[in-house]
């Protein structure tokens, strides 16, 4: 007999309960140790997002940029607070290529010399000289001259610390053996634009050539904070920081391998020859200057801003009071006067609080300037402790426009009689410019005002700086021409 199967009698089987195979999420679900793990990889994941850091970088993935809403601008500062003198150094054995900066004594250390253009930096300054083995613009060969390097090569010793000149954010933390090494950038934003201060733009800081990197990228840095290490990764003939300031994100350099080959040329030759050099200013600007500028705050957009002035030790005050060379004038006479009768009546008195009233020399004939005398008598001889300037907005190219200069003691008073017996060089800090006389000795302030005249060159701001007092002074002179 033969046997039929259910579905040939006409019936069918079917379970009553649909039996499910167990998966390896239900043998986990009932061990503690799965949600324990779980819950550990969910803490560590949000905490990382809640720190700094991990918020950059969820935003730089989704984004394709780092936040840099929060980061303000409040002045620059050095590159290397702090570096060993090479000659006090070589009196303990000391030297840049076989020691580090560790090994070097505490008392050889200093701050980076004032930085001076190559071509105006007298040949005796051995210090500046050794330290700035590049100048911008210059050339390997002999560092300075009409050369393509885009940045400045600073000589350090390996293991000089090195900080960020501004408040930023890293940009990039990169490495290029064959060229700047181990290197940084580090976004600036909101800053002074050197091709006009009364604008912000955003530059970039390339520090090349580094022994160690301390950051990573997205790092918020504060001006001052060390970001890395000197040294002389990649293409480097010996331990240097190569500094620049651009307006690009990646690094730039004036010409390719590709340009230099077509000209006939190496890599050095074709730096040397200043191939595209002319290209530079468009796209870079020197980095010591824009530090050594020290521009102020601009406030605003760029059809309305304001330029807030910042004091400084070794910047002078800006005095909004005084807009022009007659009112300046004026006004310091009025109060030269006040205090001479004064003075004669009793040297040691408190000067009266009567108001002293004296026409305006502006565009408004019968307007009047009140002035009231301060306090305190001003010192009948001694040092100045800042100088002031009073000078037009802006200067025509090729063209001498006056300048007034005038000595300033601790309190802000005229120092009437000065007393320094080395003479004043008048230099530029930023920009190019002749200045007549362009040496200033004590026969050339007539009661602490010396008045002499400025010709700029191009359409570059330029920043004066008064040596060898290496006092700068805090108001940029803007060209005419400038863009």
């Amino acid at each position: 007999m033969t046997s039929r199967t259910p579905r040939g009698t006409g019936f069918a089987t079917k379970a009553m309960h649909r039996r499910r195979e167990p998966t390896a999420l239900h043998f986990l679900s009932e061990r503690t140790t799965f949600w324990i793990a779980a819950l550990s990889v969910i803490a560590f994941v949000t905490g990382n997002m809640m720190a700094a850091n991990g918020w950059y970088l969820f935003w730089k993935s989704v984004l394709g940029d780092f936040d840099d809403s929060g980061i303000y601008y409040d002045g620059p500062t050095s590159p290397v607070p702090e570096f060993p003198n090479p000659f006090e150094w070589s009196k303990y054995g000391g030297d840049f290529h076989a020691n580090t900066f560790r090994e070097a004594p505490k008392d050889v250390l200093q701050p980076l010399p004032i930085y001076v253009p190559c071509d105006q930096r007298a040949s005796n300054d051995t210090l500046a000289n050794n330290i700035y083995s590049v100048d911008f613009r210059g050339k390997y060969l002999t560092g300075c001259g009409n050369g393509s390097h885009p940045g400045i090569d600073i000589r350090l010793p390996v293991g000089t610390p090195v900080v960020s000149i501004m408040n930023g954010i890293i940009h990039k933390v990169g490495n290029d053996p064959a060229g700047y090494g181990n290197y940084l950038i580090v976004k600036y934003p909101r800053v002074p634009d050197p091709r006009d201060p009364s604008k912000n733009t955003v530059l970039y800081g390339v520090y090349a050539h580094l022994s160690a990197t301390l950051v990573a990228e997205g790092d918020i840095v504060k001006k001052g904070q060390e970001i890395g290490a000197s040294g002389e990764s990649g293409d480097a003939t010996g331990p240097h920081l190569h500094l620049a300031l651009q307006y690009a994100a990646k690094p730039y350099w004036p010409f390719t391998s590709a340009d230099a080959k077509a000209a006939g040329m190496t890599f050095d030759q074709a730096v040397n020859a200043g191939l595209n050099r002319d290209n530079i200013f468009d796209n870079a600007t020197n980095p010591l200057l824009y530090v050594q500028a020290n521009y102020p705050v601009v406030v605003g957009s760029a059809s309305s801003t304001t330029v807030v002035a910042r004091a400084s030790t070794r910047v002078s005050p800006v005095r909004s009071q005084t807009p022009s060379l007659q009112t300046f004038a004026q006004q310091r006479l009025a109060l030269r006067k006040a205090r001479q009768q004064h003075a004669m009546l009793d040297r040691s008195a408190v000067v009266d609080s009567v108001p002293v009233v004296f026409p305006l020399a502006s565009s408004t004939p019968n307007s009047t300037v009140v002035v009231s005398p301060p306090t305190p008598l001003p010192v009948a001889a001694g040092t100045f402790s800042s100088i002031e300037m009073v000078v037009g907005s802006t200067f025509t190219p090729g063209e001498w426009m006056p300048l007034r200069l005038v000595l300033l003691d601790e309190q802000g008073h005229v120092v009437e009689h000065p007393s320094f017996t080395t003479d004043l060089y008048m230099r530029t800090a930023y920009g190019r410019a002749t200045f007549d006389p362009p040496v200033l000795s004590t026969f050339n302030f007539k009661n602490g005002v010396a008045d002499l005249r400025m010709k700029g060159e191009g359409n570059k701001t330029v920043v004066i700086v008064v040596m060898p007092q290496n006092m700068l002074i805090n108001k940029p002179i803007r060209s005419a021409m400038a863009r």
